[in-house]
């Protein structure tokens, strides 16, 4: 004891010394454990941006910790579904929608019924664009008048009810099916041949006379087999505007059959 209290008069300096080296080294360990710290989530880094999830650490109280690689947002970390549940999923929108796929109103409880109504939506947009082309070559290549007027009514009222089959489908998120698309599955359920790639191919050759013969022969049995069809799916529709579209549609339609039989029967 006594050589200790004597080593600590004799040099005072040192043990000075001692204790302000132990000073700057616990402030230089705090300046280094500050710059080590990362940013907090709330508060701005330097950079401005926050350090990677796996940098940070436990989320503060009330803070809803960040999903780490592969894990679904909303899923606690290290958790996995239990079996039999489904990882949540985002909403459809149509730009990931498949064709023919209902997603919206088009869409029923009971998805055969939900394909009838895509499939019938598709059916109108697909024999739209083909009256629209069929009456323009009619106008072109027709012969008489009356089958050139007849054309042009024709282009016409299906130009205006191919607008309606495409605000209903964009209302109700459904993409439509291809026109080929349609046809080959109308064919199958009616036990009917394939048919051909384009149904206007014949119309497409032909000029005067022999064209009229040939388009009016073609639009009495077009509109009569759309007609037929449209009543036989309309009692399982389940949207109600596409029930009433088909309502106001098929008078129309029946017009049309009408009047080409006219032209038929040479009483245009």
């Amino acid at each position: 004891m006594r050589n200790f209290l004597t080593t600590s008069v004799v040099v005072p300096g040192l043990l000075s010394l001692l204790v302000l080296n132990g000073c700057d080294a616990r402030e230089g360990s705090n300046d280094a454990n500050r710059e080590a710290t990362p940013a907090s989530p709330n508060r701005p880094s330097g950079t401005g941006q926050n350090p990677p999830a796996s940098e940070r650490g436990p989320a503060q109280p009330g803070q809803t910790p960040a999903p780490t690689p592969g894990q679904t947002p909303g899923q606690t970390p290290g958790q996995t579904p239990s079996p039999g549940q489904t990882p949540a999923t985002p909403n459809p929108s149509p730009s990931n929608v498949p064709p023919g796929q209902a997603t919206g109103t088009g869409a029923g409880t009971n998805p055969a019924n939900a394909s009838n109504d895509v499939l019938v939506l598709s059916l109108l947009y697909a024999k739209n664009l083909e009256e629209i082309e069929a009456g323009r070559l009619a106008v072109e290549r027709g012969g008489s008048d009356a089958v050139k007027q007849f054309g042009e009514m024709l282009a016409r009222e299906h130009q205006q009810a191919d607008e309606r089959v495409r605000q209903l489908a964009d209302r109700g998120n459904v993409r439509l099916l291809p026109p080929e698309e349609v046809r080959v599955a109308i064919a199958r359920e009616q036990g009917l041949p394939p048919p051909p790639k384009d149904p206007l191919a014949p119309l497409r050759q032909l000029q005067g006379p022999e064209f009229d013969r040939t388009f009016i022969d073609m639009m009495v049995r077009e509109h009569r087999q759309l007609v037929q069809t449209l009543e036989s799916k309309r009692g399982a529709l389940v949207n109600e505007s596409l029930k009433s579209m088909v309502d106001e549609m098929l008078p129309k339609l029946r017009d049309h059959a009408e009047l080409a039989a006219r032209l038929q029967q040479g009483g245009g």
